[in-house]
């Protein structure tokens, strides 16, 4: 009896720890970091990173939708393709975006509005679409994590796939639509990390290209940045690293925890932060394709009008252009 007893107890609690998993894993609230990690430095030693699922998509860099490539970076210093005066407007899917990830929505919003803001006074704000409002991102669920780089114009898609919902994963995807790339793809990403190759899906390679110099890199290099991906990103095995740093081979980047400092100090440049708010005015987006000409038409030149009189065997031409007279055998 007392056996049985036991393997009851036992099975209960098994049961009990299996239920308690679901709802985690349901909720898929992160915990949130405290006041002393938010904005540590480049290369510091985060420990555990789990993969990344934005890093798995099938788009540019995974996770970068740059379709109407009208596209263009608000790196490139182009104002128009970021928020005026950093008030990002958002609606959500509610059909398809439950209430457990709006809140994880809410809360990743309010760690980039407190993580930027400048004594207090915000500099980047999420504001709620209003009737008006023609321009804003849409918080929708489709196949995988993606985002547009910047403000396009319009409706703009994020998606919050499967597994896409956890609050790192939507700060990172809502640092794409303030206009932040990839910090792995950064021009300088040589002189600290090294790109195994030999480890990287052939097909997976351009994921890799280093963009141009810009005034919004991250400086210094931040491999601690949340925009930053994984040791082991478009990997032909998951044990083999493809990038790793050359300060210290062995730390483990790709955090998806808070911004980190340089992520801060790249969103205040861009959004000329300062204590009286974001200083972009622009609201206006330039379109980066030519507009076409108007037509013109050519006039057909003058033709000289002429007159004839007849005076007998004889007959007189006059034109418009001389007097002179011109006599001709009849």
């Amino acid at each position: 009896m007392k056996n049985k007893l036991l393997f009851l107890a036992y099975f209960i609690g098994l049961l009990l720890i299996s239920n308690s998993k679901t709802i985690e894993d349901d909720n898929e609230i992160e915990k949130e970091p405290s006041e002393s990690k938010l904005g540590e430095g480049p290369e510091d030693g985060y420990q555990e990173v789990e993969d990344n699922p934005e890093e798995n998509g099938d788009l540019s860099e995974g996770d970068i939708d740059r379709s109407e490539e009208k596209f263009k970076s608000a790196r490139t210093g182009d104002s128009a393709l970021r928020w005026p005066r950093g008030k990002v407007i958002y609606a959500i899917d509610k059909m398809k975006i439950s209430s457990r990830t709006s809140a994880n929505i809410t809360k990743a919003m309010k760690m980039i509005e407190d993580a930027v803001a400048i004594r207090g006074k915000k500099c980047i704000e999420f504001s709620p679409k209003s009737y008006s409002d023609d321009d804003f991102v849409f918080l929708t669920s489709k196949n995988g994590c993606f985002s547009k780089v910047g403000k396009v114009g319009g409706r703009q898609d994020i998606s919050l796939g499967i597994g896409c919902r956890k609050i790192g994963t939507i700060i990172h995807e809502l640092l794409h639509s303030l206009g932040l790339e990839h910090a792995h793809t950064e021009a300088n990403r040589d002189n600290y990390v090294h790109v195994n190759w030999k480890n990287v899906i052939p097909g997976k390679i351009i994921n890799f290209k280093k963009r141009a110099l810009s005034k919004y890199d991250h400086k210094p290099y931040d491999v601690g940045s949340i925009m930053h991906y994984g040791n082991f990103v478009f990997s032909k095995r998951p044990y083999l690293k493809t990038m790793q740093s050359k300060k210290n081979p062995k730390l483990i980047f790709g955090q998806r925890s808070h911004l980190s400092k340089g992520d801060i100090a790249v969103l205040r440049k861009m959004y000329m932060c300062t204590a009286k708010g974001s200083g972009v005015k622009s609201n206006t987006v330039k379109k980066s394709y030519a507009q076409p000409k108007p037509k013109t038409t050519k006039k057909a030149p003058l033709r000289q009008q002429s007159t004839r009189r007849n005076y007998g065997s004889s007959s007189v031409r006059r034109t418009s252009a001389t007097t002179r007279r011109r006599f001709v055998a009849g």
